[in-house]
């Protein structure tokens, strides 16, 4: 059976929905850029760009690639060269330079602030800047001691709305949705992959194979003979942390993130495993 470059298949439960399409992923990235060029505070025509450009990638009936590798992106309407060349990076790299220069700029507590329901990158700003904020905890906080409400452009109702986001928040903190957790699966299969080549018996499972909205963790069923070279490479990798290591588990967690990935070395039959499993 293999299991690379699966593709979701509404009839069939085998295909787990584990992939974006180019286009979807780079619509969300392109738009991840606006509203951080906006907390930043830059050219709110340029951060426009960004998000129109998005909208329209977002929309081709054609991939992405396809255009990029012929030349032609740029002549789509509302996309022009500088995004042309932006989403030439995206395939290069994954995640273009000025969009990395953006994520190490601004607080990674900032940039989890931006989904909050009430909260857009302008009120974000005065969060970051004016109160000098940049965690979760501090906002939360700033609610509590009645600071945020007298920040520009907040208010008594506001700071009562967006405490009780926050709590709330702070009661499902372990959880994530699913589509929050896919770049982090397509890393690891691209990382199994890389270790193993396309072996069989090495397959996503749990929550996040059965597509669930909300899921806890990433869990991997793996062969028993895979653990020994799995768990090496888990130790020296420096994008994961080993944390445990059972006779038929091993745990990793990804660095400077809360999310858990765990891998399971269970039984001879693979495939009733994986049913099990999922």
């Amino acid at each position: 059976m293999e299991i690379w470059n699966l593709r979701p298949d509404a009839h069939d439960f085998r295909y787990p929905l584990i992939h974006l399409e180019d286009n979807k992923e780079i619509e969300a990235l392109l738009h991840e850029q606006a509203r951080l060029m906006e907390v930043r505070g830059d050219n709110p025509f340029r951060a426009r760009a960004f998000r129109q450009g998005g909208d329209r990638i977002g929309g081709l009936e054609q991939p992405a690639r396809d255009l990029v590798q012929k030349g032609t992106l740029a002549e789509v309407e509302g996309i022009g060269a500088s995004i042309e060349s932006w989403v030439a990076e995206y395939f290069e790299d994954r995640v273009p330079g000025p969009l990395r220069e953006l994520r190490q700029e601004i607080p990674e507590g900032v940039r989890k602030m931006l989904p909050i329901s009430g909260l857009g990158p302008k009120k974000v700003r005065v969060i970051w800047q004016e109160m000098g904020v940049t965690t979760l905890g501090g906002l939360y906080y700033a609610c509590l001691e009645n600071r945020l409400a007298k920040a520009s452009g907040f208010g008594e109702k506001t700071q009562a709305k967006l405490l009780k986001t926050l709590e709330f928040m702070r009661r499902n903190e372990s959880k994530f949705l699913y589509a929050d957790l896919l770049p982090t699966v397509r890393d690891m299969e691209a990382l199994l992959k890389d270790r193993f080549g396309d072996r069989a018996n090495i397959a996503l499972t749990g929550a996040m194979r059965r597509a669930c909205p909300v899921v806890e963790n990433i869990q991997f069923l793996l062969s028993p003979e895979y653990y020994g070279d799995w768990m090496r490479e888990l130790v020296r990798h420096p994008d994961y942390e080993l944390k445990t290591a059972g006779s038929d588990l091993l745990v990793a967690a990804v660095r400077d993130a809360q999310i858990t990935i765990e891998f399971l070395f269970q039984g001879v039959d693979f495939f009733r495993e994986l049913f099990l499993t999922t």
